[in-house]
C-alpha cells in the first residue's frame, strides 16, 4: 500500500530518465511549438475490426481498473468480520476470500484481454502506417528529396512510428487502466464513508500537490543538467574530429579543461536534481504516513461516538475507516500512474504530424500511385510508351528547388536527332548532368519546354513513369543491390525477363563471359546494398548496370558521366560495348562526358558553359576552332594526362591488367563470393550463430593466451578505493537508506495496532490505542522524511 501511494513522485522521477540519452551536440533545439494531429487521429491506419477490438480492450481496462477499489471494499468488510468475531464467522471470512479469488481472476482476465489487443492493433497500425508512409516518400519527385534530408526518413519509418506505436498500444491501456482507478477509488470512497473520505482527500491533496511541485523542479533540474551534457558533447566531439589539429598545436590540456569546465556544471546540476529528489521521495513518502495518522485519528473519533455511516446505517467501523483510506490511496496511486503516459500521447501526436502530413500531401506528388504487382510479384506497366523521332530543348531556364538562387540553364535550345550518338561537355557545373535530369522527368524546367516528337514533355499521356520507360540510365556509380547478378538484372523492370533475355542484354553489354565463368554465374552474390555491389570490379559493375538498362528496351541510353570513376582500361571496355550498341541496335546515346577521349567518336558535341549553350558540332568541327571552349577544355586534359605520364613513366604493360575475361579475376570473385554473400545463401539465425562463434572463439584463444583479463566482476575494494573523495556522503546516505528500509516493516506493525484498537469494546481505550497508532503514524512521516 505504501509503495503504491509515493507513486507520483516515483513516477516522475523514473520518467525524467535523467542519464539516458543527453541531447546530442549537433542536435538542434526547437523553439517554436509543433502543430499536434488529434489523439483519435492516431487510429486512422486501423481497420473497423481493429477499431472494434480497441474498444473491446479499453472497455476492459476500464474493468481492471475497478479491481483494486473493490479489493479494498472487500478488505474493510473482511477486517470487519475478523474484528467483531460473529457467530458464522468462518462462512463470512469464506465468502469475502472468495469474493477476492473472483476479483483476481477477472483482474487477470481483462488485463490479459485490453493488453493482448491493444499489443497486437497497434503493431498492425505501425505495420500499416510504415508501408503508407514509404509508399508515400515513394511517390515524391526528386525536387522533394532536395529539401529533405534522406538520413531523416528511416528515422520516421522507425522511431517516429514506434512512439505512435506506444501511444496508442501498451501506455493507452496504462492510462485507462489508472484513470479508471483514481474515478473508482475515489467514488468508492466517499459512497462508503464520505465523512473520513473528506479529512483523507485533504490530507492525500498534500501528496498530490508535492508531487507536482518537486516533479516540475526536477524536470527543470533535469533539462538543465542535460543541456550542460550537451554542451560537455559538443566540446569532445569537437576536439576528438579534431584531434590532429589539437595534437599538431599541443592544445590537450586546455581541451581537457574546457571539457571539465562543462562536466563541472552538468555536476552541479546533478547534485541539485538529487537534492530535489530525495526531497520529493522523503517529502511524499512522509505526506502519506501524515495522511495514515490524521486519517485514522479522526476514525477513531467517529467510531467512539458512535456516528452512523449512511452508506451502511450503521456506526462506523474500523473496516470502514480502512476502506475509505484504502481506496483513496488506490485513486491517487492511479493518478500518479495515470499522468507521465500523458507525455507519451503528447510525443506521439508530435510524431504522427510528419508522417500524416507526408501521406496527405500531394503537392509534390508527380508520381502515380504505385501499382499493385503481378501474380508473379512483378510490376505491371499500364503506362503508354511513346515512340520517339525527335528531342527538343527549347529556351530552356532551370533553377534547383533547394538553389532557387542559382541559375543552372540559361536558355538552352537544342535538337537531338534519334539513331544518333551525341555527348555533352562542359565544366563541373555548368548543367550537363541537370539535362539528364530534365530528360527522365526529376525536374520539369521553371522556364521553356522539352519536347518529345514536338510535344510537351509534360502534356504526355500517362504518368513520368511512360517518359522514362523511354530512357536506359547508367550513372557514374550505378547502384547493385544486395542480392545476385541475376535480382539485380531484374530490379526495376515492368516484366519479368527470361534467361535468354538477360543472357542477351549481358552478351550486348559485353559481361555474360565474365559471369559465365563464375561458379554459380548469374546467382553470384554482389555484394551488400550500402556498398553498391562491392564484390565486383567498377568496370565489371558498370556493364552490369548496362545491361540492366538494356533489359528496359530504351530508345535512348542516358550515360551521365558512366566511366569517370573506371581506370583506363576498364573504360576503355564499357566505352567499347557503348560503341558497340550504338552501331549495331542503332541506339541513341546521351553521354555526360568528364574524360573528353571517351566521346570524340559522337555524332554531336554539345558544349556547356555557365548554364548557356556555347558550341555544337563533331570533335573535328569543334577542334578545329583554336580558341573554342571545346578545343580549351581538350588542351587541359592532354596537358593534365602529359603530366601523369611524367609522374607515372612505367609501361602501359605493366599497367592495370583488364578483368575482361580474366579467369583468376573470376575465380576471386567466385571465392569472394562464396565466403561473403550470408544474406543470400544462410538464414539471419544462422549469420548470428556464427558470429558468436568466432567471438567465442576469439575470446577463448586469447584465455589461453593469458592476453585477456577477466574484468567481468570488479572488486569491491577497488570500487570503494576509486570512490573515496565520496566516502563522507556514504554515511549519511546508508543511515537515510537503513532509515527508510525500516519505516515500511514498522508500518505494518502500526497498521495492526491501529486495526486492533478499533474493536476495543472501551471506547477510552480503543481511542488510546488509535491515538497511539496515529502518534507512530507521525513518527513514520518524521523517519520517511530524514531518510529520503
Amino acid at each position: 500500500m505504501m509503495t503504491a501511494s509515493s507513486s507520483a513522485v516515483e513516477s516522475s522521477i523514473g520518467d525524467l530518465d535523467v542519464s539516458d540519452r543527453p541531447l546530442a551536440p549537433s542536435q538542434p533545439l526547437r523553439t517554436s511549438k509543433k502543430r499536434l494531429v488529434p489523439f483519435y487521429r492516431l487510429f486512422r491506419f486501423a481497420t473497423r475490426r481493429q477499431l472494434l477490438s480497441i474498444v473491446i480492450a479499453l472497455a476492459s481496462a476500464v474493468i481492471h481498473g475497478l479491481a483494486m477499489p473493490l479489493f479494498a471494499f472487500v478488505f474493510g468488510d473482511l477486517v470487519d468480520v475478523l474484528g467483531t468475531g460473529e457467530a458464522d464467522f468462518v462462512d463470512e471470512v469464506s465468502k469475502r476470500c472468495l469474493y477476492m479469488v473472483y476479483i483476481g481472476l477477472g483482474a487477470l482476465f481483462f488485463a490479459f484481454t485490453w493488453h493482448a489487443i491493444l499489443t497486437s492493433t497497434s503493431q498492425s497500425q505501425a505495420t500499416t502506417m510504415r508501408i503508407r508512409y514509404f509508399e508515400a516518400v515513394l511517390s515524391r519527385d526528386v525536387a522533394w528529396f532536395d529539401k529533405t534530408s534522406p538520413a531523416e526518413l528511416p528515422t520516421r519509418m522507425t522511431e517516429d512510428v514506434s512512439k505512435v506505436q506506444s501511444a496508442i498500444g501498451f501506455k493507452l491501456g496504462v492510462c485507462i487502466v489508472n484513470a479508471s482507478m483514481f474515478i473508482f477509488g475515489y467514488v468508492m470512497g466517499f459512497v462508503r464513508g464520505w465523512r473520513v473520505s473528506l479529512v483523507a482527500t485533504a490530507s492525500m491533496s498534500i501528496v498530490i500537490g508535492a508531487s507536482a511541485v518537486l516533479g516540475y523542479a526536477m524536470a527543470q533540474s533535469a533539462n538543465e543538467s542535460q543541456s550542460w551534457y550537451a554542451r560537455a558533447g559538443a566540446v569532445a566531439e569537437e576536439v576528438l574530429s579534431s584531434i590532429r589539429t589539437v595534437t599538431m598545436m599541443g592544445t590537450q590540456r586546455r581541451e581537457v579543461e574546457r571539457y571539465a569546465c562543462k562536466l563541472e556544471e552538468a555536476r552541479k546540476g546533478g547534485t541539485k536534481l538529487g537534492l530535489q529528489s530525495g526531497l520529493g521521495l522523503g517529502l511524499t513518502f512522509g505526506a502519506v504516513y501524515g495522511a495514515y495518522a490524521i486519517t485514522f485519528w479522526y476514525g477513531g473519533t467517529l467510531v467512539r461516538d458512535g456516528v452512523i455511516n449512511d452508506f451502511t446505517d450503521k456506526p462506523y467501523t474500523g473496516g470502514d475507516v480502512l476502506t475509505v483510506f484504502f481506496s483513496l490511496i488506490m485513486g491517487t496511486f492511479g493518478l500518479g500512474q495515470a499522468l507521465p503516459p500523458l507525455q507519451t500521447f503528447q510525443i506521439g501526436r508530435s510524431a504522427a504530424t510528419d508522417i500524416h502530413d507526408a501521406v496527405d500531401d500531394s503537392s509534390d506528388v508527380i508520381e502515380p500511385s504505385i501499382p499493385p504487382p503481378a501474380a508473379d510479384g512483378t510490376l505491371i506497366a499500364d503506362y503508354p510508351v511513346p515512340k520517339m523521332d525527335t528531342i527538343t530543348l527549347e529556351n530552356v531556364f532551370f533553377t534547383y528547388p533547394s538553389r532557387s538562387e542559382a541559375q543552372v540553364l540559361k536558355g538552352v535550345s537544342l535538337d537531338i536527332k534519334i539513331g544518333t550518338k551525341v555527348a555533352f561537355v562542359g565544366e563541373s557545373g555548368s548543367g550537363k548532368s541537370t539535362i539528364i535530369c530534365l530528360l527522365e522527368r526529376f525536374y520539369d524546367p521553371v522556364i521553356g519546354r522539352i519536347l518529345l516528337n514536338g510535344e510537351d514533355l509534360r502534356a504526355i499521356a500517362g504518368s513520368p513513369q511512360s517518359v522514362r520507360s523511354i530512357f536506359g540510365y547508367v550513372g557514374q556509380e550505378p547502384i547493385l543491390f544486395a542480392g545476385t547478378i541475376r535480382d539485380n538484372l531484374r530490379y526495376g523492370l515492368p516484366y519479368s525477363p527470361s534467361d535468354e533475355q538477360m543472357e542477351t542484354a549481358c552478351k550486348k553489354a559485353n559481361v555474360h563471359s565474365f559471369i559465365s565463368s563464375l561458379p554459380e554465374g548469374y546467382n553470384t552474390y554482389c555484394g551488400s546494398s550500402s556498398g553498391g555491389g562491392s564484390q565486383i570490379s567498377g568496370g565489371q559493375k558498370q556493364r552490369v548496370a548496362i545491361a540492366r538498362a538494356l533489359l528496359r528496351n530504351p530508345q535512348i541510353l542516358l550515360l551521365d558521366e558512366a566511366t569517370s570513376a573506371l581506370d583506363n582500361e576498364s573504360e576503355l571496355m564499357v566505352q567499347e560495348t557503348i560503341d558497340e550498341l550504338q552501331r549495331t541496335d542503332r541506339l541513341t546515346t546521351i553521354s555526360v562526358a568528364h574524360r573528353l577521349s571517351t566521346i570524340r567518336n559522337s555524332d554531336t558535341i554539345f558544349v556547356l558553359q555557365s548554364g548557356c549553350l556555347v558550341e555544337q558540332g563533331t570533335h573535328d568541327e569543334l577542334i578545329s576552332n583554336p580558341n573554342g571552349r571545346y578545343t580549351k577544355l581538350v588542351s587541359a586534359q592532354q596537358a593534365q594526362a602529359a603530366e601523369r605520364r611524367q609522374s607515372d613513366p612505367r609501361p602501359s604493360l605493366l599497367r592495370k591488367k583488364s578483368d575482361r575475361g580474366d579467369p583468376a579475376a573470376a575465380v576471386k570473385l567466385a571465392k569472394r563470393s562464396e565466403v561473403e554473400k550470408p544474406e543470400k545463401a544462410r538464414t539471419d539465425k544462422e549469420i548470428e550463430r556464427e558470429r558468436v562463434e568466432k567471438i567465442a572463439k576469439h575470446y577463448r584463444v586469447m584465455r589461453e593466451k593469458h592476453c585477456l583479463i577477466d574484468d567481468s566482476i570488479v572488486p569491491w575494494a577497488r570500487i570503494l578505493r576509486l570512490s573515496k573523495p565520496e566516502w563522507p556522503y556514504y554515511i549519511p546516505a546508508l543511515f537515510g537508506a537503513i532509515v527508510s528500509g525500516c519505516v515500511m516493516p514498522l508500518n505494518g506493525f502500526v497498521l495492526s495496532r491501529a486495526l486492533k484498537a478499533f474493536y476495543n469494546e472501551d471506547m477510552a481505550e480503543m481511542m488510546d490505542g488509535v491515538s497511539l497508532a496515529s502518534i507512530g503514524f507521525v513518527i513514520l512521516a518524521a523517519s520517511a522524511l530524514v531518510g529520503g
